[in-house]
């Protein structure tokens, strides 16, 4: 994601499959399902939806639920509503997530902006969770480093860790829902990474090249479940 796609221009394509369908299941059918599980909420999707008109309106219509939902958050948390400010913030980060995601831009202010509110909101909710999600980082190559959740599972004696690695059109933070987290359910462990090209590693120009070939942030997943 170092400079604009060369495609860009072909833009028109997208925004017209965009104008088939009142969602992104037309793009990525069944993404709705997925997004539901990951732990976004209907109003939220169909608040966004409702706003876009082709590519270019993507971004700011998840920024702008983002905002209204950390505005929610801040509000819950200054009542003393701490599940609810837990929750909200939780919702916040995803949305800044998919607002940062279609500015495939290194170095774009709006982009940077919206990642920041990743951090922030997502930061928060681990925090209002009562910390027992961590963050760490790993080096897994010089002067470049791969960016962890972990997460362990309750009770007592060692337990399995399950190893998440998003895909490109996710960022760690996507990946599991606190709410939901099947991983936990199971007595496991759970330890999410961004790798290579993927989130804060996009973000701090950590990127899959061919004079650094994924072999070799192989050895990040080896530090991190070590």
């Amino acid at each position: 994601m170092r400079r604009q796609a060369p495609r860009a221009d072909q833009n028109w394509i997208f925004d017209n499959f965009l104008a088939l369908s009142p969602n992104e299941d037309v793009l990525h059918p069944g993404i709705l399902g997925t997004r539901l599980e990951r732990g976004f909420r209907w109003i939220d999707l169909n608040s966004v939806y409702k706003r876009i008109s082709g590519r270019r309106s993507i971004p700011p219509a998840w920024a702008r639920q983002a905002g209204v939902q950390e505005k929610k958050a801040a509000e819950a948390l200054a009542a003393g509503h701490t599940a609810t400010a837990t929750l909200h913030y939780h919702r916040a980060a995803l949305c800044y997530g998919r607002a940062q995601h279609l500015l495939p831009v290194d170095g774009h202010p709006r982009k940077k902006e919206y990642y920041a509110g990743v951090q922030r909101c997502y930061g928060k909710m681990r925090e209002l969770l009562g910390g027992g999600m961590t963050k760490h980082e790993v080096e897994f190559d010089e002067g470049k480093r791969s960016y962890i959740y972990f997460w362990p599972a309750p009770g007592p004696g060692p337990k399995p860790t399950v190893l998440i690695i998003p895909g490109m059109d996710m960022i760690k933070e996507d990946a599991i829902n606190p709410w939901n987290n099947y991983c936990h359910q199971r007595g496991m462990n759970v330890c999410v990474m961004d790798g290579p090209g993927q989130g804060e590693c996009n973000m701090n120009q950590v990127w899959v090249a061919s004079s650094a070939p994924a072999p070799r942030w192989t050895r990040a997943s080896s530090r991190s479940s070590g």
